[in-house]
């Protein structure tokens, strides 16, 4: 056997294991940036939601040691989250796994009144959010609000090119 095929053997054999290991957040981790950073939007997401779903890591089951059954994800916001509008101030709350009005930041963008003389505050959960932001000049006075830059993220992967710009 040569080398290069030895070394592609164990290469073969390295990635099997870390496939094949719940426990390697790190994997998961290189694969989700790897797939954010150079694949087009509408595939990363799905293969990120396929390695979510496949992928069981200890710390993310929603069970009670003490039933077994299936906790709610959506049972640690507050019940009165997000607060009741006031005069000056609306917050819309989005997260991905619909414990919130909305599941998508444009979703949220697109329900704040047109003009809208009111303060809207877009509070986004923790969570990568793999969609395209738009917000037009007429929605106006919009603060995004998200968990901080380790526990929220927006990705898109657009060029000038695909979104209409000119090409430099």
């Amino acid at each position: 056997m040569s080398l290069k095929n030895i070394s592609f053997a164990i290469l073969v054999a390295l990635l099997a294991a870390a496939i094949s290991n719940p426990y390697l957040s790190l994997w998961h981790r290189l694969i989700e940036l790897g797939l954010a950073t150079f694949s087009p939007p509408i595939f990363a997401t799905f293969i990120a939601n396929s390695i979510e779903e496949g992928h069981h890591h200890h710390h993310h089951h929603n069970k009670h040691p003490s039933d077994r059954k299936m906790a709610n994800i959506c049972e640690d916001f507050p019940p009165d989250f997000p607060p009741p509008d006031t005069n000056t101030t609306s917050t819309f709350c989005v997260d991905r796994n619909g414990c919130c009005n909305f599941t998508t930041i444009q979703s949220a963008i697109d329900f704040v009144a047109n003009y809208s003389q009111k303060r809207t505050i877009i509070w986004i959960n923790s969570g990568i959010y793999y969609e395209k932001v738009s917000v037009p000049r007429y929605k106006q006075n919009i603060t995004f609000q998200g968990q901080g830059y380790t526990s929220t993220a927006i990705v898109w992967n657009d060029t000038a090119t695909s979104s209409g710009g000119d090409n430099l």
